[in-house]
């Protein structure tokens, strides 16, 4: 098995150093808001979220995407697609901040109305934030993006904890979510070295139209996927089930953040350097998925197995309802991975549109589904959306082999060993779990757990193929060096 680039193990090292210490940071403001606020509260958070997640999308983010993939650009591409993402950001704040109260009558809440307002305020911080990003991305420049997520995680997170001492509300997370945007955008505007410049080139836009008009769609399309079910519990169950229902989602977005989002933000401008020349790009598509696996499944499961004695030491008692919940939100994360790698592929070789069309099924299919079973339980919301997952990824894998000539056996493969090793470890927690240390105490039968778990997989793994551990190990030594 080939040994992947030093420039991939580089990349990803800093990229997954930077999210693992955001998340580390993020996880521990977590721990404490969850003892301090209530489900309602978080509740309120998320209805905001979900009304601001489509415009937000819509106003920055695909079309800065557009610079990534474009192989050669200037600055007058970068001051047009900014240009064209403030203007959107401007229209979309003051259709959200008028529009709060019909969409927190909507909601059935009205506490949520000054909360919308003040948070869409993010919208007019956007453009900005990610221009420069897309310009770092494009350098492969992650490890000033890790300085970035440190410190724009860090400083929220203690923000985010006084606010919580000192007002013991919902504003704790709104005023922790604004700091951390305020944060992102100065240091990206720092380090990327990006100064604007008001201007609207027709040539320039047309140059980048075609490519950004389709990830435009395919925004659209992905944040109306990842909001409707949250609007939607908000909506039919009130604030308290969608706090819990979010809370679940939390731990996915955490783990997506710090161990999904390094590969696919390395995965998508290595596609598109070598989107012209078919070997090094089945090289490229499989050395990622080989880490990927590899790393992340064993985190998963073991995640899924101790969630019953984690979520109660972590964030409380209050909590118990969600366990679940979270647990079935945790199956999302190997599904999304290898969905977010192959979605980077078809958009890095010039064909969002066709992420775009699969991601408009996918979203009737959450509406439809989510729709039939949102007056049940939040168990079965969760349901549909793994159903979801897992028609995108048959639907997706189709198109990387029709169109990158990436056979279905090539894109298994990668996950066969690392899945085999990741079961006999789950199978092996789930066995200790309720005999193991009876008498001691969660946090001390949780980190004997984790630590048995990690034993069992090293030596299934490396019993089996020592090479691929090695790599995998060696990633890992390359973020302790950074």
């Amino acid at each position: 098995m080939k040994t992947p680039s030093p420039t991939i193990l580089n990349s990803l090292a800093w990229n997954t150093l930077g999210n693992s210490l955001a998340l580390v940071f993020s996880l521990a403001a977590l721990v404490v808001l969850s003892r301090i606020l209530t489900p309602f509260d978080f509740g309120l958070f998320g209805m905001a979220i979900a009304a601001l997640m489509i415009p937000e999308t819509l106003v920055h983010g695909p079309l800065q995407e557009s610079l990534i993939q474009r192989e050669t650009i200037d600055d007058g591409h970068i001051d047009t697609i900014n240009t064209v993402s403030t203007v959107l950001a401007v229209v979309a704040f003051v259709a959200i901040f008028a529009g709060a109260p019909l969409i927190a009558a909507a909601f059935g809440t009205k506490e949520v109305t000054p909360v919308l307002q003040v948070m869409s305020t993010l919208l007019l911080m956007g453009p900005l934030t990610a221009t420069g990003a897309s310009i770092m991305i494009r350098k492969l420049s992650f490890k000033q993006i890790t300085y970035i997520d440190v410190v724009g995680n860090l400083v929220p997170a203690l923000i985010g904890l006084a606010a919580a001492v000192m007002l013991k509300s919902v504003w704790a997370l709104v005023w922790m979510e604004l700091s951390r945007r305020v944060v992102r955008l100065l240091m990206f505007m720092w380090l990327s070295g990006y100064r604007p410049r008001l201007m609207f080139d027709r040539a320039k836009m047309r140059d980048l139209a075609n490519y950004a008009g389709h990830t435009y769609l395919l925004g659209f399309a992905m944040s109306a996927q990842r909001a409707l079910p949250s609007a939607l519990v908000g909506a039919v169950m009130g604030p308290a089930p969608l706090g819990m229902f979010n809370m679940a989602l939390r731990f996915f977005e955490q783990a997506n953040q710090a161990i999904i989002m390094p590969f696919s933000s390395v995965s998508f401008p290595m596609f598109a350097k070598n989107q012209f020349n078919r070997p090094d790009l089945h090289k490229t598509l499989n050395q990622t998925l080989q880490l990927a696996n590899t790393i992340t499944l064993p985190a998963f499961i073991g995640a899924i197995v101790l969630m019953p004695l984690l979520l109660p030491l972590m964030i409380g008692e209050q909590w118990t309802p969600a366990i679940q919940t979270t647990q079935l939100a945790l199956v999302l994360l190997p599904l999304t991975m290898v969905e977010f790698i192959n979605r980077s592929l078809l958009k890095a070789i010039g064909r969002p549109d066709l992420a775009t069309g699969i991601t408009f099924a996918s979203c009737l299919f959450t509406i439809v589904g989510v729709l039939s079973v949102v007056g049940y339980q939040i168990e079965a919301v969760m349901g549909v959306l793994i159903a979801q997952k897992l028609l995108t990824l048959g639907l997706i894998g189709y198109l990387v082999h029709k169109y990158a000539g990436f056979t279905p056996a090539q894109q298994i493969r990668p996950v066969l060993l690392p899945a085999a090793a990741s079961l006999v470890m789950g199978l092996a927690v789930l066995l200790l779990r309720d005999h193991l240390l009876p008498d001691a105490g969660p946090g001390l039968r949780a980190a004997v757990l984790i630590a048995s778990g990690i034993a069992v997989y090293a030596l299934v793994f490396g019993a089996a193929s020592p090479a691929t551990l090695k790599q995998a190990l060696a990633m890992v030594a390359r973020r302790k060096r950074a």
